[in-house]
């Protein structure tokens, strides 16, 4: 069902909301540097989880499991049988590619949707795509501390809301203030957070 898929998302991203929060009063250690650590491997694990869920939701979708929050049943994509014919059916639509698409893509997730004829495309076309959604900062944050190089680098700084003020470093600019007073991590969650509930509508 998709309800529980959102859940899982739902759980998963606010464990690290907790653990993103409590890294925050970590006793500055110049040696390991633990809050900063932290919130590097905070961002990237939130970067995994909404690529897991984007492909559950997909797979849930066409293989005949999916159940709306609504209540209304999905069915079965064509030519699927069981969730365990999505991926094989999906790869096989593409001409040139023999691997899953990048799931946190939300680009690439609507795609294999459409590819795949789910009934709910339209929703997941909109909820997914939403400009509320901060899956590409995540992203392109997530690949500079993954690869640390003049190029990801650029990236940060190119993103509307940097301010110079953030430096680099994980910590300020995961824990910037936003809006509201929360961080800048915890606005992401938020907002991912809705853009799951809008896609298991």
């Amino acid at each position: 069902m998709l309800v529980y898929v959102y859940r899982r998302f739902l759980l998963e991203s606010e464990e690290l909301r907790q653990r993103f929060k409590q890294s925050i009063f970590l006793p500055i250690d110049k040696t390991l540097d633990i809050a900063g650590l932290s919130a590097e491997m905070a961002v990237i694990r939130l970067h995994d989880s909404w690529a897991r869920f984007s492909r559950e939701l997909v797979i849930c979708s066409a293989g005949g499991n999916g159940v709306t929050e609504s209540g209304i049943h999905l069915p079965k994509a064509p030519n699927i049988t069981g969730d365990g014919d999505v991926i094989p059916k999906l790869i096989s639509t593409y001409k040139k590619r023999s691997n899953e698409p990048s799931w946190f893509s939300a680009k690439e997730c609507i795609d294999a949707a459409k590819r795949l004829n789910v009934q709910n495309y339209q929703n997941i076309l909109v909820s997914i795509g939403s400009s509320n959604s901060p899956s590409e900062d995540i992203r392109i944050v997530r690949n500079f501390y993954a690869h640390r190089c003049k190029n990801t680098a650029e990236k940060i700084r190119n993103r509307h809301w940097f301010d110079y003020k953030m430096r680099l470093r994980p910590e300020f600019i995961l824990e910037f203030k936003v809006t509201g007073g929360i961080s800048m991590f915890e606005l992401w969650i938020i907002q991912l957070q809705a853009v799951a509930k809008s896609a298991i509508q």
